[in-house]
């Protein structure tokens, strides 16, 4: 019979992606609060309580919502410097543009690094069900993929040894019994890469638009002052457009942060899946 702590018990508004019937085993029981001091999260699912698959469904559906989000993100990392290098002084646009241009390098890469991410959420929602997967990509070239994503030499090894481990699950025909092995076992890759993700978005991506506004404000501030006097009305149409890209900034900003939070997500919500 499960152990069933009041203390795991959570609620999801995610929909259920699981197809199959709860399945939950038994484990010897620790208690949450020392079990959250001396585990990483994602293995709480697999030594804390009972594994309820049903949760581990939702889990996997989590990282769909930044499918579409991620890339949009991505582009516009090069595209928030590019309209800084407009707003720039002339004597000051070659060096922002140059770059701009660097940052571009990096797109092919963060997107590759993020679909194992995805591969990784598809692998547990099949599990989940009951089914095996399969995986036919070739994990061994991942490195070079990713040499110039931006990632250090330690989240480019966490994404390549997940790709190896969904890949060796695979092979091995894993299914549901084997998912809290799974878990566990590329617990410390997820931690990693999903960090990685989440500060390219939040403070790479972030500081781009942060230099942006700035770049933005002294060029709409200084031509205001200038044109004040004489050409007012236009100055009026000018600070509607000003007030029009902040709030466009502030929408990206606002987008920023919200994948921050999935990619948080993504390393808590296996915690959920415990009842």
């Amino acid at each position: 019979m499960c152990v069933n702590h009041s203390t795991t018990r959570l609620t999801s508004d995610q929909p259920s992606v699981s197809s199959g019937p709860r399945q939950r085993f038994y484990v010897p029981y620790l208690s949450p609060t020392k079990a959250k001091e001396i585990l990483p999260l994602s293995l709480v699912l697999v030594f804390l309580g009972c594994v309820d698959l049903s949760e581990v469904g939702r889990f996997a559906a989590l990282s769909r919502n930044a499918k579409t989000a991620f890339p949009a993100l991505v582009a516009d990392i090069q595209n928030s410097c590019d309209r800084r290098a407009d707003y720039a002084p002339e004597r000051a646009r070659e060096d922002v543009s140059l770059h701009c241009k660097n940052l571009g390098t990096s797109r092919d890469g963060l997107l590759e690094a993020q679909q194992v991410l995805l591969d990784y959420m598809d692998a547990l929602k099949n599990l989940s069900s009951d089914n095996t997967f399969d995986y036919g990509k070739t994990p061994d070239t991942l490195p070079d993929s990713l040499s110039k994503s931006g990632l250090d030499s330690a989240q480019v090894s966490a994404t390549a040894g997940l790709a190896k481990m969904i890949a060796d699950a695979a092979i091995a025909g894993y299914r549901r019994k084997e998912i809290g092995k799974l878990v566990g076992e590329t617990n410390e890759h997820i931690q990693v890469l999903t960090s990685a993700l989440k500060k390219v978005i939040t403070e790479g991506y972030g500081n781009e638009l942060k230099l942006e506004k700035e770049a933005m404000n002294e060029f709409y501030g200084t031509n205001i002052k200038e044109f004040a006097k004489q050409e007012p009305l236009t100055v009026i149409l000018v600070k509607r457009n000003w007030a029009n890209d902040l709030a466009e900034i502030q929408k990206k900003n606002n987008a920023a942060v919200a994948y921050g939070k999935v990619m948080d997500a993504n390393r808590t919500r296996t915690s959920k899946a415990l009842r």
